[in-house]
């Protein structure tokens, strides 16, 4: 078998795997793998008629079998060790999970979001406390050279 022939093999194994099948005629394989139909008809022997609709090479169809039994076996044993961990050891919480912004706002005694930024004491800077806003104002004067208050 040539490199250009070995080539179309694999295609044709690719095509297999994915999809589960070939196409019975050698122009149908071709069309679909984008390989001339001289090379695809070299590869056909190792493609046996599967049915009145299909080719399969016979040792790719058992692996593939074999990987789609051992992949649903897995994901079973996912799911009841999904089910043994998480749902074994209580009935749900019916709180969700505090936010971010939720925890903030308790903190500040629930103010609205943006009062609270500007509230919130933020930055020590010079040996202030300062807020989100004193402190940007405070960048900006010292950005365009004026002492800061």
């Amino acid at each position: 078998m040539s490199y250009e022939a070995r080539g179309a093999y694999v295609e044709l194994l690719c095509y297999q795997w994915r999809e589960g099948s070939l196409p019975v005629s050698a122009g149908d394989c071709a069309a679909l793998t984008g390989v001339p139909v001289n090379l695809i008809e070299q590869c056909l022997e190792h493609f046996p008629l599967a049915n009145a609709k299909a080719r399969a090479n016979a040792r790719l169809s058992k692996v593939r079998s074999e990987q789609k039994s051992k992949r649903s076996k897995r994901v079973a044993a996912g799911r009841r060790g999904a089910q043994a961990r998480w749902q074994s050891h209580s009935e749900g919480s019916a709180e969700p999970m505090p936010t971010e912004q939720s925890r903030t706002e308790q903190n500040r005694g629930g103010t609205s979001s943006s009062e609270g930024i500007r509230n919130a004491t933020a930055y020590v800077c010079c040996g202030r406390k300062l807020t989100a806003v004193e402190y940007v104002q405070h960048l900006d004067e010292r950005h365009e050279g004026r002492e800061p208050a």
